[in-house]
């Protein structure tokens, strides 16, 4: 008797210390991960003392400055383009590819013909706002009226909005590709970073839709979409802690 209460005792210890601990880390990922997005976005770009800072050296894209070395990579690119059966895309769009592909210019021409490949196969040029308009109400996704410190155009995506199943995934495609070429057009001169901003407050599996999250990675790390843009993203969350990991994962 004594050792099973011994025994029973030393369990309901540890079972405390480990909600404790349980506790603590939510504590821990909340203080550092849970941030209010649009308030606190739009304090930052109305303050005054408000300052541009560079995006991370690891980040950041090298400028075009037409060394020897980009032009000899910008008609290696060309030459290989004129034989793209997608189409033909113009000089400033080869330059940022080769400017992301750090002037390699096979890869370059990889990446570039799979965005237009893309593009074509899904008929992106022929997407019009009524298409989604019903999407778009939900508030799920839009483009900010205020651009960030940098100037950049800020995408706001709302994840507690977005319901798996309620729309088809081509029209979720379709809308992502319309509110991100309205910000490219928004760009301003000399930028090429788009800053989207993923809300993650009230996230629950409901709102994990894999299908849309994978196009997401596929847009974010292939350029699949865009022609000349780089989308910066960054997640501000209240939700449970293990939604946000498998998120960041993904």
């Amino acid at each position: 008797m004594a050792f099973s209460a011994a025994l029973g005792k030393s369990c309901h210890s540890t079972l405390l210390r480990r909600s404790s601990l349980q506790k603590t880390f939510k504590q821990a990922s909340a203080k550092h991960l849970s941030r209010p997005v649009v308030p606190r976005l739009d304090r930052r770009i109305h303050s005054k003392q408000a300052t541009a800072t560079a995006p991370p050296a690891s980040l950041a894209i090298p400028p075009w400055t037409d060394s020897e070395d980009q032009k000899q990579a910008l008609r290696q690119l060309q030459d290989k383009m004129n034989k793209c059966a997608y189409g033909q895309p113009d000089e400033d769009t080869l330059k940022w590819f080769l400017r992301d592909r750090k002037l390699d210019a096979d890869e370059a021409a990889d990446k570039l013909t799979n965005m237009l490949k893309w593009r074509q196969d899904f008929q992106a040029d022929s997407i019009t706002w009524g298409m989604v308009a019903k999407e778009a109400d939900t508030g799920k996704a839009y483009l900010h009226e205020h651009k960030d410190v940098n100037g950049q155009p800020v995408i706001v995506i709302r994840s507690s909005l977005h319901k798996t199943g309620e729309f088809s995934l081509d029209d979720s495609k379709r809308l992502c590709i319309l509110i991100l070429e309205k910000a490219l057009k928004q760009l301003p001169e000399g930028q090429d970073t788009v800053l989207g901003v993923f809300d993650l407050k009230g996230f629950k599996q409901k709102n994990g839709d894999l299908g849309f999250a994978g196009f997401l990675v596929s847009m974010l790390t292939m350029t699949a979409v865009l022609e000349s843009c780089c989308l910066q993203a960054t997640a501000c969350s209240d939700a449970d802690w293990i939604l946000l990991v498998i998120m960041c994962i993904l």
